[in-house]
């Protein structure tokens, strides 16, 4: 397995949503290590407790799972892959809490550009697409695709981008957009570097080449 394309969330919102979503698809996979060997469980369905935060997975017959060792779980949605071993078994499914932590695969359209750290990026974004420009917030550029952004936030204000799933970003540097560009929140990590958290858009249209140009040297 190709672990590159792949990056670990612990947002419990993004977490809900994979769920979510491979509840309602046939490709999801159950499995465990057992003297080296990869013994492999048919999945029928999953059933997502949301206020307990708890997944039943129903197993496709009759099959054994050791209690003893750790199940790995690909989700249907992105190849979300994680391992427990906090588990409980019963006679034809297994039940555990959601992951702290998994690994989901990154599918993106277009390049992604990594933006150098010694020349300061941002983007000036908020939370209703009519605000003021007092109620507009900079915040540090790390990465970016033509629809999508890599940001960082202060501890200060991370509660702000937590209670909004849907932000409007009005400028990159120095070049403002004519109509703010509505983007969603895809993940939050929840451990800072430096003070910092960082965060990841999806962007409602393309970015213009002009601002992509004035990025890419």
């Amino acid at each position: 397995m190709n672990l590159a394309k792949y990056r670990d969330t612990s947002d419990y919102r993004e977490i809900l949503r994979l769920f979510k979503k491979s509840s309602e698809l046939h490709e999801n996979l159950l499995w465990q290590n057992i003297n080296g060997k990869r013994e492999v469980y048919k999945v029928d369905h999953l059933e997502i407790d949301f206020v307990g935060r708890e997944v039943v997975v129903f197993l496709d017959g009759h099959q054994k799972i050791q209690g003893n060792e750790p199940i790995y779980f690909k989700l249907a949605a992105h190849d979300s892959i994680f391992k427990h071993s906090g588990y409980f078994l019963q006679q034809d499914c297994v039940s555990f809490k959601f992951p702290e932590t998994l690994k989901t695969k990154e599918f993106r359209g277009a390049e992604r550009f990594i933006l150098d750290t010694n020349e300061e990026y941002s983007a000036v974004v908020s939370f209703s697409q009519d605000s003021d420009i007092q109620h507009h917030m900079k915040i540090q550029l790390l990465d970016f695709s033509s629809q999508g952004l890599g940001l960082v936030v202060s501890d200060k204000n991370k509660h702000l981008i937590r209670a909004n799933k849907v932000l409007w970003v009005h400028a990159i540097n120095d070049y403002a957009f004519n109509k703010p560009i509505a983007a969603c929140v895809m993940y939050m990590t929840t451990e800072a570097q430096n003070k910092k958290f960082r965060f990841g858009i999806q962007l409602e249209k393309q970015l213009p080449r002009e601002v992509i140009s004035t990025m890419i040297h």
